[in-house]
């Protein structure tokens, strides 16, 4: 029976970008990309290795936000533990090697890395454009083939709900309320990409510990809202709104400076909410944005 290897990986994450660099090929696993880590010591934990190998590797400081992801593979040759760390950079600090380089999220796709990071890879790899669903989701199709769609209707999403979903979306990544993911079957959860936490639940969560393994996005409106992911360690934000919408004509929209200040302060990918047409993906980038989110423009009957 072979020995499990224990390794722990930085995924340092800013600004909806992540560090990677090319692995030597000399190495176990080598000819493809990767992400700072390596062996747990004997006199160490897994997270006191990932500070450790991101000061040896990378030469920078970080902060260690969150367990990401655990899991085991079997390579023909070794048995592997791995432990993902969400990692934050301190002070904005470059990396001080030329062979890391800063990759958008959503091109991690198209690099070749170790069979083990696969599930790593895809639940890194956010979208631009963000459908949130409407209420009859059943009357629509989203345009463009959008890939990312929160399924946010009075109705518990069940497995008919998304398979329908998948059909006419077969790349789908599903994001759903929390207080809907935590009364799923297991074989529901198992096709949700990301749970969605209301205002008021970023507010009230101390930490994010019981939702290792899946995708966290919030709701933000505020620079006390952004802190607040920030410290959690979500993996995203929708932040709103940015314009005055139809179905919220009460609201007033922050405009792109008030966005782009708060979205700066934030160290993930942020999606702007509130009016936003699929055209203004571009404008909503100039603005510090990820991507874009929205109802009204991103569906047809």
């Amino acid at each position: 029976m072979q020995k499990v290897v224990h390794v722990a990986i930085g995924l340092i994450v800013h600004q909806g970008k992540i560090l990677v660099a090319w692995r030597d090929e000399q190495l176990h696993q080598g000819g493809c990309y990767e992400f700072p880590g390596g062996k747990v010591e004997p006199f160490e934990d897994s997270r006191q290795a990932v500070l450790r190998e991101i000061k040896e590797e990378v030469n920078i400081d970080v902060n260690v936000i969150k367990l990401f992801h655990s899991l085991q593979f079997e390579y023909p040759d070794r048995h592997v533990k791995l432990d993902f760390y969400l990692c934050r950079l301190i002070d904005s600090a470059q990396p001080a090697f030329l062979r890391w380089q800063w990759v958008d999220l959503d091109q991690l796709s198209q690099l070749t890395f170790p069979a083990a990071n696969d599930v790593i890879v895809k639940r890194l790899n956010w979208a631009r454009l963000l459908a949130v669903s409407p209420e009859n989701i059943g009357a629509y199709q989203p345009k463009n083939n959008i890939e990312l769609c929160y399924l946010r209707t009075s109705t518990l999403p069940d497995i008919k709900l998304i398979n329908q979903i998948q059909a006419y979306l077969p790349h789908s990544k599903l994001i759903v309320r929390l207080e809907d993911y935590l009364v799923l079957d297991q074989a529901v959860r198992e096709q949700v990409f990301a749970i969605h936490l209301n205002g008021c639940q970023l507010t009230q969560c101390q930490n994010l510990a019981s939702y290792e393994n899946i995708n966290v996005i919030a709701a933000c409106h505020s620079a006390a809202d952004i802190d607040k992911a920030n410290q959690l360690g979500c993996d995203a934000v929708l932040l709103s709104p940015v314009l005055a919408t139809p179905s919220h004509p009460e609201q007033q929209g922050m405009g792109w400076q008030q966005f782009h200040h708060l979205a700066t302060q934030a160290e993930m990918p942020v999606y702007a909410l509130g009016g936003m047409r699929i055209e203004d993906l571009p404008i909503a980038q100039q603005h510090a944005a990820y991507g874009i989110a929205g109802i009204s423009d991103f569906w047809t009957n």
